[in-house]
Parts: structure tokens; C-alpha cells; sequence
């Protein structure tokens, strides 16, 4: 990716870029000319970005920032022409990938899947949000299904894996 480019670009897509290629290098499918297949999946999923608020009005920008393109960047990067879809459900977008990848899987659409999700916390706008709509717990701990449970903790991180099928079930490659 040109510098020019990589400047414009939601630094969650590029983390993705290269978590993917560390996960797919892992697994030994990068070749010097490549990825080894051209039926890969790409199931991303991705809540959204608070880079834009320091974004240009460019062309790069706009690709840079748009959601949908993940997945389309991931697949033209790596050659592939198997399916490429980013899930949008919020907290579960990851999970609900994962679903989808497993299901393309056992349809025959592809026959290896990257399975990701990223989250970054960019700008203390995206915070102050969540603060005034009341969505953070106070001492940053969910509580899931307690009684004290008063919101949620935001945090980050950037995850990549394989599925691929093995004989006729689907199962996890990490």
C-alpha cells in the first residue's frame, strides 16, 4: 500500500491487513506469488470507525474509511475470489462472521475462510458518545446477566483465524 494511501486509511483496516497476512504466513499459504488459494472467504467483522472525524475529502480518504471495502481490499490484496463480506452487528459482528464463514464453508462457496474482527478506540469523541448515551459501566466492568451489571467496558483488539474444511465437519484451525 502506497504511504499515500496508508496515510488516508482507518489504521483498523490496516492493522487488519496485516494481522491477516500474519495468520495466513502462520498457516503456511503465503507463497512468493501469493496466497495458495484462490477460494478464500473473507468474513470480517466490524462495528465501525471513529477515524473519520480526521480524515480528508479525498477519494483514498473515502476508501480509506468505508466499511464495506474491508473485506473487497482484503480479498483484491490477496488474490482470491472466493466470498467477501463485513457483518455490522455491533458487539457480535466477530461472532456473526464466524457464523457466516462456517456456513459458506459447508455451502461449497469457499473452501478456506479468514474469519476477522477489529476494534480501536480512535478519539475521545467516540468515548464522549458512549458516555452521554449512558452505554459505559461506571468502573469499566460489564457484569454480563448480574444484577450490578450497569453498561459495558470498551476495549480493543484485532483477531484473525483460519477455518477450513476438514473431511465433512467444519473445524477451527488456529
Amino acid at each position: 500500500m502506497p504511504k499515500s494511501e496508508a496515510t488516508r486509511t482507518d489504521p483498523q483496516h490496516r492493522l487488519l491487513l496485516e494481522t491477516v497476512y500474519e495468520c495466513l504466513e502462520n498457516r503456511g499459504l503465503i507463497r512468493n506469488k501469493g496466497v495458495e488459494t484462490e477460494r478464500l472467504g473473507f468474513f470480517i467483522g466490524f462495528m465501525g470507525s471513529e477515524f473519520n472525524e480526521y480524515a480528508d475529502e479525498d477519494s483514498l480518504s473515502m476508501i480509506g474509511q468505508t466499511n464495506s471495502a474491508i473485506s473487497g481490499r482484503l480479498n483484491h490484496f490477496f488474490k482470491s475470489f472466493g466470498p467477501s463480506v463485513v457483518i455490522d452487528t455491533a458487539c457480535s459482528s466477530g461472532l456473526v462472521a464466524l457464523d457466516c464463514a462456517l456456513k459458506a464453508i459447508k455451502n461449497g462457496d469457499c473452501n478456506k475462510a479468514i474469519v476477522a474482527s477489529v476494534g480501536l478506540i480512535i478519539s475521545d469523541r467516540g468515548m464522549k458518545q458512549r458516555i452521554n448515551a449512558r452505554l459505559l459501566s461506571k468502573d469499566g466492568r460489564c457484569y454480563s446477566f448480574l444484577e450490578k451489571a450497569s453498561g459495558y467496558g470498551r476495549s480493543e483488539g484485532c483477531v484473525a483465524l483460519l477455518i477450513e474444511k476438514l473431511n465433512d465437519s467444519c473445524e477451527v484451525i488456529l
